[in-house]
């Protein structure tokens, strides 16, 4: 849901005038923060080096990670063709739009293999997998192992996962 749907359902319900002139108050506060955060965020990027473009991009996929991802949702949300999309993300990162999402979901997917009990559906499910079936077949061909696998070696008998650092 927009911003400006939420605030027109808001409209709705507003008993009188008054109320009417504080609800435009708080909308045009909180358009004025979102501006100043998406400056911030351009800012940034280009403090890095990064193109804009792939730097919003990459910052949505982290902040959607957990719901089915679609090039085409992106680009819509991003004001931009998805072709367009997908061929500057491979141009700016060396790799695909698709093959980015899927990595830093499996990553996720890792922790929560090695820090939580959850099993593999709520797994799959949490992460918008379409089954855990799907997510086996793709965690296996990217890691060489399935879950269970992946699981069982890397979990200490704590719950927690091993540390990966070596001492000098």
């Amino acid at each position: 849901m927009s911003l400006g749907d939420v605030y027109m359902q808001k409209i709705d319900v507003i008993p009188n005038l008054f109320e009417l002139g504080n609800l435009v108050k708080a909308a045009e506060y909180e358009l004025t923060e979102l501006v100043i955060e998406a400056k911030k965020r351009i800012s940034h990027s280009s403090g890095t080096g990064e193109d804009p473009l792939i730097f919003n991009c990459k910052e949505y996929i982290f902040n959607h990670l957990h719901a089915k991802l679609t090039v085409q949702e992106i680009a819509e949300t991003l004001h931009v063709h998805p072709n367009y999309l997908s061929t500057r993300f491979r141009q700016q990162t060396g790799t695909t739009l698709y093959r980015y999402i899927l990595d830093e979901k499996l990553s996720l997917v890792k922790n929560l293999l090695l820090y939580s009990d959850q099993s593999y559906s709520e797994i799959a499910s949490t992460m918008g997998f379409t089954s855990q079936s799907h997510l086996g077949t793709l965690f296996k061909q990217t890691t060489g192992l399935t879950l269970q696998q992946y699981r069982n070696q890397h979990k200490t008998p704590t719950g927690k996962g091993r540390s990966t650092f070596i001492a000098p």
